[in-house]
């Protein structure tokens, strides 16, 4: 008969092997956790974490009931918890296919078994789950109401099954988050005032994780070379906003707006010379205008001044100006009438 010393030995060389061979954990585990073990109450400690990896998704609920999964298959983006629960009146289990059966490991049933053969267990009455793997799951037996959650942390399409009831499956797709395009708007310029009815050209560049597929400009498809768009619209007067909207391959839309000033009003227009409704003693009299517009600028090409008697004959006299984008002001060069009225 072994001394207790020659056994505390022979365990420790024993636990040695059962943590530093790795490879044959899965058949210590398969031998030492039958299919009817109540593992009730094994509290898990995860590895996983040592990746760094974290669930950023919102968590998605698949139902169990005793006949299936539901839904069966389930499109999910990388970072998203996916939770399991019992719905129905049986024992039921959640095991992803890729799993050899044993992707956790519970030591303390191992030492539990030893333990049995005469062997000292130093782990006393503490239980737990240690997984070893970041993409296989098992969540162990769930009685009727129980559930278990698992956060997919990477892409790919992951089968799964309950062991318990062999005909039941399921799939779960991860896919990459999709992000929404990114519009920049080039031209024009913030603050651009234009005429109503006016022309004008809207440039930008585009971007994505994807492919953008197509760009609007105010409801008017864009013109899409690589990643630059270009448009060519016109406002109206209760038109202010140009909104440029993009989208992708997989349906996300991206946003970008930009103010432009629509100018309704003509300019603010003043005659300080001749006065009005004066008698001037001069056949040659000198004029003088200015003009201003709150929205834009007075184009000098655009002013006519002209001259106009009793009888409703005008006289232009905008070459006898000097024309300006704030005002003219000159002398007329040809003499008027006696007694002309203007």
């Amino acid at each position: 008969m072994l001394k207790k010393e020659t056994i505390n030995k022979l365990f420790s060389v024993i636990l040695t092997v059962i943590l530093v061979l790795q490879p044959a954990l899965p058949v210590l585990a398969e031998m030492s956790r039958p299919e009817d073990l109540d593992l009730t109450g094994f509290q898990e400690a995860d590895l996983t974490g040592l990746s760094n990896l974290s669930g950023l998704g919102s968590a998605l609920e698949i139902s169990i009931t005793d006949s299936s999964f539901e839904p069966s298959s389930l499109t999910v983006d990388v970072g998203t918890e996916v939770s399991w629960t019992n719905n129905g009146n049986q024992v039921h289990r959640v095991q992803s296919k890729s799993s050899t059966g044993i992707s956790s490991v519970y030591l303390p049933i191992i030492m539990r078994t030893i333990s049995a053969r005469g062997f000292v267990n130093p782990f006393g009455s503490t239980r737990s789950l240690i997984r070893f793997s970041s993409t296989d799951w098992d969540s162990g037996k769930l009685q009727p109401g129980e559930n278990f959650s698992f956060t997919f942390n990477s892409v790919g399409t992951y089968d799964y099954y309950d062991p318990l009831h062999a005909t039941m499956t399921g799939q779960v797709i991860v896919q990459k988050t999709n992000e929404s395009p990114i519009v920049t708007i080039t031209s024009p310029d913030e603050g651009t005032v234009i005429q109503p009815g006016e022309s004008i050209e809207v440039s930008g560049t585009v971007s994505d994780d994807g492919t953008v597929v197509k760009v609007l400009v105010n409801d008017i498809e864009a013109t899409l070379t690589d990643n630059n768009f270009k448009a060519t619209i016109s406002l109206s007067s209760d038109t202010q906003v140009i909104n440029v909207v993009a989208e992708d391959d997989q349906g996300a839309l991206g946003l970008a707006s930009r103010v432009v000033g629509v100018d309704t009003q003509g300019p603010l227009v003043e005659i300080s010379a001749p006065p009005n409704r004066q008698s001037i003693y001069s056949t040659k009299p000198t004029i003088a205008v200015s003009y201003n517009d709150l929205n834009s600028t007075v184009k000098a090409d655009s002013v006519t001044v002209s001259l106009t008697n009793q009888n409703g004959t005008a006289t232009d006299v905008s070459t006898d100006l000097s024309i300006n984008e704030t005002g003219a002001q000159g002398t007329v060069s040809s003499s008027l009438a006696d007694d002309t009225v203007c």
